[in-house]
C-alpha cells in the first residue's frame, strides 16, 4: 500500500485545513485495515469522523 501513502497524507491534510478543529480523526476501514486489500480490486474506505456536522 506503500504506494497510495501520498495520496492519503494529502487527504489527510486537506481535511485539516477544511475542517479544522471540527476533525475528530480519519480511520483507514475495510479491506486495507483488515490486512486483505488487494491494489487490483480494492478500494480505500476512510473514515471521517467529525463533531459536528460541516
Amino acid at each position: 500500500m506503500a504506494e497510495y501513502d501520498r495520496l492519503l497524507e494529502r487527504f489527510v491534510q486537506q481535511n485539516r485545513i477544511i475542517l479544522g478543529s471540527n476533525l475528530v480523526g480519519i480511520y483507514l476501514h475495510g479491506s486495507a485495515a483488515m490486512g486483505c486489500w488487494n491494489p487490483r480490486t480494492s478500494d480505500l474506505d476512510l473514515l471521517v469522523v467529525v463533531n459536528d456536522p460541516p
